[in-house]
């Protein structure tokens, strides 16, 4: 955890303003001490620290991370919703009501296939480091999410993409095609 704590000395030197925690851990209580941890490192740095629910964890839907957050004293704890995770985990916008809005610091941006063929741990996987795409290119259900939150509500895009590695071998000109999409989504659609 001690490298942990190191990065978010150096993200508070340069302003970072949340941290991002998975954790793959099946003993909820190391991974809610551990989170524990980095939340008050976190806040000592100027920086709020968010739990991420993946398909591919132990953590994955947004009741396992609230049974973290739960057994996690500190108050500088939330969770991230990726889209495309909250996608595989059968969730809905409307689900999102449930829950206190303030648990949600910023949202993080991308889209795909609404669906899977396959619901095993490999295509999981695959689907997270290679089937993402730019909102508004594939058809899961961005706009109805979006609208659960506040438009002044911050995001980040998380496009990690066979497609774009391969047709955009610079980063720089990756970046700029994926954040010119999404832009372009965001101005038409929402």
């Amino acid at each position: 955890i001690d490298d942990h704590l190191r990065i978010l000395d150096l993200g508070g030197e340069i302003g970072a303003m949340h941290s991002l925690t998975v954790s793959n851990d099946s003993d909820i209580n190391k991974t809610s001490e551990k989170f524990n941890k980095i939340c008050n490192h976190a806040k000592d740095c100027g920086i709020k620290s968010v739990f991420e629910f993946l398909m591919i964890t132990k953590y994955r839907n947004l009741d396992d991370v609230i049974n973290v957050l739960d057994l996690t004293e500190s108050e500088n704890k939330g969770i991230l919703i990726d889209t495309l995770h909250f996608q595989r985990a059968n969730h809905k916008a409307s689900d999102i009501k449930n829950y206190n809005k303030n648990l949600f610091p910023y949202l993080q941006l991308c889209d795909g296939e609404k669906d899977l063929l396959n619901n095993e741990y490999e295509d999981y996987l695959d689907d997270a480091l290679n089937g993402r795409s730019a909102p508004g290119e594939g058809n899961l259900p961005l706009e109805d999410i979006i609208k659960e939150f506040s438009l002044s509500l911050p995001f980040s895009l998380e496009v990690r993409s066979k497609y774009y590695r391969e047709n955009y071998k610079n980063v720089y000109d990756r970046a700029s095609k994926i954040l010119s999409k999404t832009l372009k989504y965001l101005d038409t659609e929402i």
